[in-house]
């Protein structure tokens, strides 16, 4: 176990910033011929993607405005997902 104390440098800032990214691959299928699937056709697609984005965790800590040795835990913050254009797998 670890014990996530910004006195211990090394844990918590992995803690914070995690060290190793995330990504995720996206991919999308481009509808070929709508309106013959409204008639009852077989659905042709065509495959789009891969599209690969990273995800980034906003900190989850917050200093005070005006007390900067207050920390504050921040829940309200969603992580973000960002494209990667030149990265594919």
């Amino acid at each position: 176990n670890t014990i996530i104390d910004p006195k211990n440098d090394l844990s918590y800032t992995m803690w914070r910033d995690i060290p190793v990214p995330f990504f995720m691959s996206v991919y999308f299928f481009h509808v070929l011929n709508p309106q013959e699937i409204l008639n009852g056709e077989k659905p042709m697609v065509e495959q789009r993607g891969p599209y690969v984005y990273r995800y980034k965790s906003p900190p989850p800590w917050y200093k005070h405005p005006t007390e900067p040795t207050v920390l504050r835990l921040c829940i309200f913050l969603s992580p973000r997902f960002v494209l990667q254009p030149a990265v594919a797998f």
